[in-house]
């Protein structure tokens, strides 16, 4: 954020930071420590399907397979569920057409949002809608990658909880796109019901909140969280 949107030098940038990761040293110490001897003896299959995965193929295609639902259920979330456990994921290979489509997906992402940061380090004219949507889909694949099950397995083959923090970085791109391509210049309380640009955004906000809303009594307790 502050080399995107302030253009502050990448040393003072780390200057900023030593407070926060010396924080964040002295509180891994801390977890380490706590948590020392507590540690499970290993992932189940059950919880995560790939640790059932025998070869790379299967291993890197099931992962993408994985992360293709995520932007599915970001764009469309339904059904969501707090459990993707036991028998909800396919084991599929790197071939699988969902799985290509999905690493697909991300590579073009990714190559727009490096194309751009090294464009704006070359201190080339990069305009503010570019840096955001860079900056949005950079903050989603970083946070994304630490669930992602490419290189670190985790305690569950998918969560929708899990895409909790990196849907920030989905959302803030996707907003900055319905600005672009609605061509709206500014909204005020008074056209948010009348400006028809406005009617797909009002849209989204109804249905989400609706699927929102119909979700809260699932956390009632564990009994019908589980159920």
């Amino acid at each position: 954020a502050l080399f995107f949107f302030r253009r502050i030098s990448p040393k003072k940038i780390f200057i900023i930071l030593i407070p926060f990761l010396i924080t964040t040293g002295i509180y891994l110490l801390i977890r380490h420590s706590v948590l020392q001897g507590f540690a499970d003896t290993g992932i189940s299959m059950a919880d995560n399907i790939i640790t059932a995965t025998k070869t790379f193929s299967t291993h890197i295609g099931t992962a993408f397979y994985i992360l293709g639902l995520y932007v599915i259920k970001l764009f469309f979330p339904h059904p969501i569920s707090y459990d993707y456990s036991f028998n909800q994921i396919p084991v599929v290979e790197i071939g699988n057409i969902f799985s290509m489509l999905s690493i697909l997906f991300y590579m073009a992402i990714g190559v727009y949002a490096v194309f751009i940061l090294l464009n704006y380090l070359k201190k080339e004219k990069i305009n503010i809608e570019q840096r955001v949507i860079a900056f949005g889909i950079l903050f989603f694949l970083i946070t994304i990658f630490l669930f992602s099950n490419l290189v670190l397995i985790i305690g569950t083959s998918m969560g929708d909880r899990l895409m909790y923090f990196p849907s920030l970085g989905f959302c803030i791109s996707i907003a900055v796109l319905f600005v672009k391509f609605l061509k709206i210049e500014s909204i005020n309380t008074q056209q948010i019901f009348s400006n028809i640009k406005l009617l797909p955004v009002l849209a989204i906000v109804i249905l989400f909140s609706i699927k929102t809303y119909s979700r809260n009594p699932d956390w009632k307790n564990n009994y019908t969280l589980y159920a």
